[in-house]
Order: C-alpha cells, then sequence, then structure tokens
C-alpha cells in the first residue's frame, strides 16, 4: 500500500514512535520520493532547524529541496495557528503539512478534553477553500512512551503518550516500533503498526538503509 493511500485527504493523521524510533528518518523521505505527491511543507517544531538539516544532510537530502517552516528556538511558534500562519505566508500551496512535535502545541495541560479541542480545531484547518482548492491534510509527527511490551496497551492506536483520544480523534495512526523482543534501539529492524480509522490494523517491517533512511518495503 503506497504511503499516499495511508494518507486519505483532509483528515488529521499521527506518527508515532519512542525517541530514536525513526520518525523523522521514514518520514521526509517517504514524503520526499512520493511519486505524485502534493506540494508539502515540513514544520520543524521540536528542535532546531539546524538539527533538522543536519538530519535531511545524513540521510543524502539537500535541505534546500525541502520547504521548511522553523518552529522551535529562535523561530518559536507557540500554537497551531501560528504554524498555519507561517505555512500560509511560506508555502501557500501546500497541500500536505508534517509538523513534527505535533502534540506540544495543544494547549492546556494535556487531558482527553484537550487533546479532543486540539484536534477539532486542526481538522477545521482542512476545508477546501480558495487558497487550498485541494484542501490540506496534516500528518502530525508525536512521541510514545518507552515502555515494556507488558506495560502496553494491546490497541497500537492508544500507544500514543497521555490520553487516548490522540488516538480515537486521529484518521490513520502509525506507530514505529523496534522489531527486536528487547525493544532494543541498536537493532536497525524496526515494525510499522498502521491502523486506519475503523478498519483492522496491520504490521509492516522495515529497517535503515545505507543511506540511514527508515524504509518499509512494502508500503
Amino acid at each position: 500500500m503506497p504511503l499516499q493511500n495511508l494518507l486519505t485527504p483532509r483528515r488529521v493523521h499521527l506518527l508515532g514512535g519512542v525517541s530514536d524510533a525513526g520518525k523523522t528518518r521514514f518520514v521526509i523521505p517517504a514524503v520526499a520520493n512520493w511519486t505524485g505527491a502534493p506540494s508539502w511543507v515540513y514544520v520543524v517544531g521540536d528542535r532546531t532547524l539546524e538539527d533538522a538539516q543536519d538530519t535531511m544532510n545524513d540521510m543524502g537530502i539537500n535541505p534546500q529541496s525541502i520547504v521548511t517552516v522553523p518552529a522551535f528556538g529562535q523561530h518559536n511558534k507557540s500554537s497551531l495557528m501560528e504554524i498555519m500562519c507561517a505555512v500560509e505566508n511560506q508555502a501557500p500551496q501546500a497541500e500536505l503539512i508534517v509538523i513534527e512535535g505535533f502534540q506540544d502545541f495543544c494547549p492546556g495541560t494535556g487531558t482527553k478534553r484537550d487533546v479532543r479541542e486540539y484536534l477539532s480545531n486542526a481538522h477545521a484547518y482542512l476545508g477546501k477553500t480558495r487558497a487550498h482548492p485541494n484542501g490540506l491534510t496534516i500528518l502530525g509527527v508525536v512521541e510514545s512512551p518507552k515502555l515494556k511490551p507488558t506495560e502496553r496497551y494491546s490497541d497500537p492506536r492508544q500507544r500514543i503518550s497521555g490520553p487516548a483520544g490522540w488516538g480515537y480523534h486521529a484518521s490513520t495512526v502509525m506507530l514505529i516500533e523496534p522489531a527486536d523482543k528487547n525493544d532494543s534501539m541498536a537493532v536497525p529492524e524496526r515494525i510499522m503498526w498502521i491502523c486506519h480509522k475503523g478498519v483492522q490494523r496491520r504490521k509492516v517491517d522495515g529497517t535503515f538503509d545505507a543511506l540511514n533512511r527508515l524504509v518499509f518495503p512494502s508500503l
């Protein structure tokens, strides 16, 4: 199933995983190499622009080839509205917005109600407008807590940090985890759980290639 079939247009989707699972090393090359991909923008909300560019360079990707909106450090943005305004100014033709640190822009204390309101407001940006005749799609990159297998929810949609509302109110949830039974990050193999709303979840296998990109060949 190609990536474009995982991201239904005009929805909010989530890509989750613990730190160093490979979320960034999957999503940037996957979208950049997506044949016929919509115009897209990469929002760096969890690290400095320089750190993000270092990661791109390490993967053999020219940072200048990716339309990037910095939202951390010197270019800090504190809300989703600020991000959407910056995207409108810098990439008005964008149809897909990939937001690193998506959870960090949720206002309040992160209660289930806060998450519901945040994702509801995010969906409100996605409709067709004169500026965006095809509408917008958001892929939020989020963190998952590092837990022992016996401590995890059986449903991967619920393994995103914080209230279960993250998985409940999003469309497709993709969760990257180590394939090693001991959850070792030193082993390059990964699995991805793909959980569509209302559809049986499935699992695909992946690994890091010679360019340090995380690839899932069956996608």
